[in-house]
């Protein structure tokens, strides 16, 4: 999970390919009503209130790797389609550090800026343990950090 890029494309069926269990079917359909959700919240709430707004209480269960790595895969899979691709990293990153923290994985979201061909360009992105998740290191060159939320969103 740390580290690995995610394919922003997946093939007809990708979805049946991630979901093992009624469990993982109710993450799945969980996880679609906050990613419907989103991106109409990033445009009305503030982002350091956003963050303690999608990140629950406390963890719901103790962590499970795999259970990690298929909110990472259904993140990926709901904002390849939802969206415009390499425009829903704050949507993608808001959704994977809520249900990372209620898996109990206690992920950081941070999001910053760089310069790229004269114009001020932002991302967001998702860490658990110091980690990049999802997606590889070098999508985060030359970002510098603005803003970072851990454990209650704080």
């Amino acid at each position: 999970m740390n580290g690995e890029a995610l394919p922003a494309e997946r093939e007809p069926g990708a979805l049946a390919a991630i979901l093992r269990s009624p469990a993982d079917l109710r993450l799945a359909a969980r996880m679609l009503g906050w990613a419907l959700v989103l991106p109409l919240l990033k445009c009305v709430v503030p982002l350091p209130r956003l963050a303690k707004l999608v990140r629950p209480a406390a963890p719901a269960r103790p962590r499970d790797a795999a259970r990690e790595r298929r909110v990472v895969e259904l993140a990926h899979h709901y904002y390849g389609r939802l969206s415009h691709p390499g425009t829903a990293c704050l949507q993608r990153s808001l959704l994977v550090y809520r249900f990372l923290a209620e898996a109990g994985a206690d992920p950081r979201l941070a999001v910053g800026l760089r310069k790229q061909q004269g114009e001020v360009v932002g991302h967001a992105w998702v860490t658990v343990g110091g980690e990049l998740v999802g997606e590889p290191a070098e999508s985060l060159r030359d970002f510098a950090p603005i803003f970072e939320a851990g454990g209650g969103g704080d």
